[in-house]
């Protein structure tokens, strides 16, 4: 299974295997994010003379530079085009003016080294060595990392300083690609489809943007289609693509309907390029369903399977393929396709979004399995999940298979001759500070069960606490004449821009 605190980009060699693997031990006993690469991902045109070197990168450490050749040359020039580079990529996405130029900060931010200094059976203390101590230098070194595994955070809202209130915390963390979520970005593919899986909140809608950006600028002909069943959500992916590809400072036009298509999955017979079984349609010349009763979506996909299979020699419609919400479709609609797509097919879906659901666990294994959920800490994401599903109870509401809790995040571990088992998650970086600091994501608070003014005021204490500004607060609480505050929740998130 592969490791969500470690990513390898760089090949694995003769020279460099030994630290390579004590890397990796050190990241997963220690759940330390550490990625290893020996270029700036996200774009092909970064390439060095030298093939001797690998560069560490973690969260609160400096970015190490490792000569794998200790006394060859080359190396500092290596390290001096690696630094100038990342500097140019922190002036595309306007970092610079937070960070300041490389000058600046390579003297505090970055280490080199050769692997006759290291001590692949003391990785501890090695990586010791390289640790920064100053709040304020961490935050530099994760935005380096963010731009060179191309996890791009909005300098406006991360900034630069070090937050104080508790839900600055929070919100300014830097959000950094795991280990699974890089893989699936930049790892070559090994099949020709793709699935991608995990609770809501885990990034799959954003990772597929990442992946379309990858591919829509690594391959200038190739035709894309990303899709998903509800018209909606394709209406406001549409949106997204054109802020996004500003956001990452893509220089390729977006050519729609020509280069790339992005519908719901059904179409309408009015327009060629409605939906993604519409195009499929006219492309091949095959009769086209409307929706009806008695159409239902796996009946036409069934049908249009049928059709073009019975057809030589026929053309691809699509270079590549992805589809959202994967858990609303067929599995007609995957095998179609993966018939009309010459080279990849990418699929990410929710199979726990009707968590009651009889089944749930469908047949397919995902090639990526996302166990993070990044919207929620996980103890009180644990916590909903206990009252949602009725885990306190006895009988329990519903109770999940072994592999149905691991596809859903949770690391189990049971006692097979007391019965018990022990569910629990892996931490999250975004929340990890709040946890040393003592905070707790989950509180139980008593109140009265006669006094509604008892709860309310004990719901505005707690949103003070946690850092929203004392004046909004007390505007929220004067607001609307004799309304309870707790019907003003909303009014409250939206005037704080939170």
């Amino acid at each position: 299974m592969a490791d969500s605190f470690f990513y390898l980009q760089s090949e694995k060699t003769a020279k460099n295997s030994e630290l390579i693997t004590a890397l990796e031990q050190y990241a997963t006993t220690n759940k330390q994010q550490i990625y290893i690469v020996d270029r700036p991902l996200g774009d092909s045109k970064y390439q060095y003379e030298y093939e001797d070197a690998l560069v560490i990168l973690a969260p609160d450490h400096k970015l190490t530079f490792v000569n794998l050749t200790p006394g060859r040359g080359g190396f500092n020039d290596y390290v001096l085009d690696f630094i100038e580079d990342l500097g140019s990529i922190s002036d595309k996405f306007r970092y610079k003016e937070a960070i300041g130029r490389p000058r600046a900060w390579s003297k505090e931010l970055t280490h080199k080294t050769d692997t006759t200094e290291i001590e692949t059976n003391n990785i501890e203390g090695f990586m010791r060595s390289i640790k920064l101590e100053e709040g304020v230098y961490k935050k530099r070194a994760e935005l380096l990392i963010s731009l060179l595994t191309g996890s791009i955070n909005d300098i406006d809202k991360v900034k630069t300083e070090v937050p104080v209130t508790l839900l600055e915390k929070v919100k300014q963390k830097i959000i950094l690609f795991d280990g699974e979520q890089t893989r699936f970005v930049y790892q070559e593919p090994p099949t020709k489809t793709i699935t991608i899986q995990g609770l809501s909140g885990t990034g799959k809608t954003e990772l597929l943007l990442h992946k379309l950006r990858e591919i829509y600028v690594e391959n200038t002909e190739a035709k894309v289609i990303i899709t998903c069943h509800n018209k909606i959500l394709a209406y406001n992916l549409r949106s997204r693509i054109p802020e996004f590809f500003n956001f990452m400072r893509v220089e390729e036009q977006i050519k729609w309907n020509e280069r790339l298509w992005c519908v719901h999955a059904w179409g309408s017979r009015n327009d060629a390029n409605s939906g993604a079984y519409r195009y499929i349609c006219d492309f091949y010349d095959l009769p086209f369903l409307s929706y009806a009763p008695a159409s239902h979506f796996d009946y036409v996909c069934k049908k249009a399977l049928s059709e073009l299979r019975a057809i030589n020699n026929r053309p691809f419609a699509f270079d590549y393929m992805l589809i959202d919400e994967s858990q609303d479709f067929p599995d007609s609609f995957f095998q179609l396709c993966k018939l009309v797509t010459r080279k990849n097919v990418y699929i990410a879906g929710d199979i726990f979004q009707s968590i009651f659901d009889d089944n749930i666990t469908g047949e397919v294994t995902p090639d990526f399995l996302l166990r993070k959920c990044y919207r929620t800490d996980p103890k009180t994401l644990m916590f909903a999940h206990s009252l949602g599903m009725g885990l306190f109870e006895n009988p329990k509401l519903r109770w999940l298979k072994d592999d149905e809790w691991e596809l859903c995040g949770y690391i189990l571990n049971k006692d097979t001759s007391g019965g018990e088992y022990e569910l629990s998650r892996e931490p999250l970086r975004r929340f990890e500070d709040l946890e040393q600091e003592g905070y707790s994501s989950i509180e139980l608070v008593k109140t009265s069960h006669q006094l509604r003014e008892d709860a309310e005021q004990k719901i505005i204490e707690i949103i003070k606490r946690i850092g929203y500004p004392e004046y909004l607060v007390d505007l929220w609480v004067s607001w609307g004449g004799n309304n309870s505050p707790l019907h003003r929740i909303p009014w409250l998130i939206c005037h704080s821009g939170h």
